[in-house]
């Protein structure tokens, strides 16, 4: 077990706009519809304490906590600044507590961004692009844009803190990366970005050809590499060209965590105090997700003894057998770990976004051998025999 544990708190369960593609709400777990809409602070006491008995039971010394939703600025910033007083009180004499926060950014204000200082939020804001794709998706519970809301909040954000926020944009397969990248970097002045993949299954994959979305990540990537900007970040690139030079992937699932040391788990916990996998594994099924656990109820040490995450583990550390003969697995790792999964195999299978996947690491591949790095030490870290 590594030292640190990360665990998404569902501190909201509900949301202020209507995102058509939200896992969370429309991925076919309905769980929600029987939690409270926020998590009470008596719950989140009792998820401090477990977290506390945890860190002492496993000898782990880092604890972040990622507050989502739903939207988690529902909460208010009264309430949001009492849970951080009660993890900060209740983890002091045992472990470091790190916090996160992914928002649509439309009810941010000056009280949260206090907040948000005071006990050293990461700030990630939801954007899919400029308002013509963001708006595809990402509408109001009336049907109408949220686009400009979510600019003025992101606006307030970078005049407020001292860290620009990042974005998160949700990969749509048919529209332009190029242009939604020049129009964070460009009209937004974002330094920090990262794109999310579907949280799907085989089983509900889209009616979209995987290799649609090879190309709008090398089309990104090329985009990106041709301006050649150090200070312009994008976690999915940096994780590639880490994983290509022998390190390893910092996104939970993705590529082949082959390390000696336990695979640190990431958890979700409900605002009931239910706790489980990582929520993006809500679109697999109820075994995996549904663990029957309560932070009120259960241990960590006993939870991390359930044959979920011994499965989830093994997903982890190894590749699918369809995968073995790929130059690409070790980076790949066979795809993200949701994206693996159908109910007769589990994760033991390739992602069915395979041949988009492909298709980036090649391009990954290329620009690196073109720009001097070495090609036996690319085979090398590939686990690709050098005569």
């Amino acid at each position: 077990m590594g030292n640190k544990i990360t665990c998404v708190y569902k501190m909201v369960e509900r949301c202020n706009i209507n995102c058509t593609y939200c896992y969370f709400f429309y991925g076919g777990d309905e769980s929600y519809k029987q939690h409270p809409p926020y998590a009470s602070l008596e719950t989140t006491q009792q998820f401090a304490d477990f977290l506390k008995k945890g860190c002492q039971d496993l000898n782990l010394d880092t604890v972040c906590i990622g507050y989502h939703g739903g939207e988690p600025l529902m909460i208010g910033p009264q309430n949001l600044a009492n849970m951080c007083e009660i993890f900060n009180s209740t983890l002091k004499d045992v472990a470091k507590v790190e916090y996160t926060l992914q928002t649509n950014a439309i009810l941010v204000n000056q009280d949260f961004i206090e907040v948000f200082k005071k006990y050293n939020i990461g700030v990630g804001v939801s954007l899919d692009g400029p308002s013509i794709y963001n708006d595809i998706y990402r509408l109001n519970k009336q049907g109408k844009s949220t686009y400009e809301k979510t600019i003025i909040g992101l606006k307030k954000l970078s005049e407020g803190l001292e860290a620009m926020p990042g974005v998160l944009c949700v990969i749509n397969p048919e529209v332009n990366s190029r242009r939604i990248f020049r129009h964070f970097v460009d009209d937004l002045g974002i330094k920090s970005m990262d794109f999310l993949l579907p949280h799907a299954p085989h089983k509900s994959q889209e009616p979209v050809s995987p290799e649609l979305y090879g190309k709008f990540l090398c089309d990104l990537f090329d985009e990106w590499t041709k301006d050649d900007n150090p200070n312009i970040k994008i976690r999915f690139f940096k994780d590639a060209l880490e994983s290509f030079t022998g390190g390893y992937s910092s996104v939970y699932g993705r590529g082949v965590n082959d390390r000696t040391e336990d695979i640190p788990h990431l958890l979700n916990v409900s605002s009931n105090g239910d706790v489980g996998p990582v929520s993006e594994l809500m679109t697999t099924s109820n075994d995996i997700m549904h663990t029957g656990f309560n932070v009120k109820t259960h241990s960590l040490y006993d939870l991390f003894k359930l044959p979920v995450f011994s499965q989830i583990s093994q997903a982890l550390s190894t590749v699918p057998d369809d995968c073995k003969t790929c130059c690409w697995h070790r980076v790949c790792g066979g795809g993200d770990l949701v994206t693996r999964y159908t109910d007769s195999k589990g994760f033991n299978n390739r992602s069915w976004i395979c041949q988009g996947l492909f298709a980036f690491y090649a391009r990954v591949a290329s620009y690196m051998l073109n720009h001097g790095f070495c090609e036996k030490e690319m085979l090398k870290n590939l686990g690709i025999a050098v005569n």
